[in-house]
C-alpha cells in the first residue's frame, strides 16, 4: 500500500487521521442520492487541518490558465492529471510538492476505487479497465456561470470538491437540475446559456471541506448560477474518464 508523503509544514500543521482513508471512510459511509440522477454529497471530506493546509496551498492568480475555448473567461485551471500533460511545472517548489503529493497519494486508485463502488451497480456496463483519471484545481472568479449541462459521454464520474473559506459563498454551490423536455435527457447537451424548460431541483451548498459527486447520465444535469462579484470559487475537480 503507497504511504502517504508528508508535506513541508510546521510540526503543529501535522494531520492525525490519513487524508486518503479519512476521505475513503466519507465516502464508504455515505448512501448515493437516486434522483434525478445518482449522486452523492459528502461533508468533512478530509480532516479539519487537512482541509485547512489545501487552503494555505491554493495556487496564485496567474498560475491558473484560462480555458482553450474562451467560452467561460473566469475560470482558470491548474491541471494535476491528464493523458498528456500537467502543470505542476509551473508551480513554486512547496505547492509543486504538496499538489504531487495529493495527486499520487490522497485521490490515488484507492480513492477513486472507492468512487467506482459506489455507482458499481449502475456503472458496470460502461466502465472499462483502460478508464484513467483526470484531476485539476479550479478557480472560477466572480460573475462565473454555467447553464445546465450533462456532460460529455466521455465521463463517467464527476466529482467536485468545494474549497472555500468562509461560509459567505454557500449559494455559489452546483445546482441538481430536472427537465422534462426529451431533448433535455441526453449526454452531450450543449452550455447553451439558456435555463428555459430547466428547474432546479436542489443546489448543493458551497460549503467549506464538502464534495459533490456524480454518476454522468443521460439525465445528470447540473449547472452554477452567477457568482457575486468578487468572488472566487475554488475547486478540486476529478473525473473518471473513458479511453479515447
Amino acid at each position: 500500500m503507497s504511504t502517504l508523503a508528508t508535506p513541508a509544514v510546521p510540526a503543529e500543521g501535522i494531520y492525525r487521521d490519513h487524508p486518503r482513508q479519512h476521505a475513503v471512510y466519507q465516502l464508504r459511509n455515505t448512501q448515493p442520492r437516486t434522483y434525478p440522477f445518482e449522486h452523492i454529497v459528502l461533508s468533512d471530506v478530509f480532516p479539519a487541518d487537512y482541509y485547512q493546509m489545501l487552503l494555505d496551498h491554493l495556487p496564485e492568480d496567474d498560475a491558473y490558465t484560462p480555458s482553450e475555448n474562451g467560452r467561460y473567461p473566469e475560470r482558470g485551471r491548474v491541471m494535476l492529471s491528464t493523458h498528456e500533460r500537467d502543470d505542476l511545472a509551473n508551480l513554486p517548489p512547496v505547492q509543486r510538492k504538496f499538489w504531487t503529493d495529493f495527486r499520487d497519494h490522497v485521490i490515488n486508485v484507492d480513492f477513486w476505487g472507492a468512487l467506482v463502488e459506489t455507482f458499481a451497480p449502475t456503472l458496470a456496463s460502461r466502465f472499462k479497465e483502460t478508464c484513467w483519471l483526470q484531476s485539476f484545481l479550479s478557480r472560477d472568479r466572480g460573475g462565473y456561470a454555467i447553464s445546465p449541462h450533462t456532460d460529455t459521454s466521455r465521463k463517467l464520474i464527476s466529482v467536485l470538491f468545494y474549497l472555500p473559506t468562509t461560509e459567505s459563498v454557500l449559494g455559489c454551490g452546483t445546482s441538481i437540475v430536472v427537465s422534462n423536455r426529451p431533448e433535455h435527457n441526453t449526454f452531450n447537451v450543449p452550455h447553451s446559456g439558456e435555463w428555459e424548460g430547466f428547474d432546479i431541483a436542489h443546489t448543493v451548498p458551497f460549503a467549506p471541506n464538502s464534495m459533490l459527486g456524480f454518476l454522468v447520465s443521460d439525465k445528470s444535469l447540473h449547472a452554477v448560477k452567477p457568482t457575486p462579484p468578487g468572488t472566487a470559487r475554488d475547486t478540486i475537480q476529478f473525473n473518471v474518464m473513458l479511453p479515447d
